[in-house]
């Protein structure tokens, strides 16, 4: 059984051994390939157009939440925060 909840969690093996490697440095041609491999997949994913592209955010999920919520409303819309 996997749990997803927060905290330690439990991890299927295939997880496990892909957290053993060694992460591409950002700066390679390596990195970029990946990176351009995994906006392909996401666009055919949500059936994007083909001259969509993905951005991939480089922060907690509170700045991707922040960043999606951004891009709902303009600056003449009336939005009504719950807190």
């Amino acid at each position: 059984m996997i749990n997803f909840t927060i905290g330690p969690v439990q991890m299927d093996d295939e997880t496990l051994e892909l957290g053993c490697r060694q992460i591409p440095y950002f700066r390679t041609d390596e990195f970029s390939t990946l990176m351009k491999e995994n906006e392909g997949i996401l666009c055919r994913l949500f059936d994007a157009p083909d001259d969509s592209r993905a951005i991939f955010m480089t922060g907690s999920g509170t700045a991707s939440m922040e960043g999606g919520v951004m891009n709902l409303f303009t600056s003449n819309d009336k939005v009504l925060v719950v807190n």
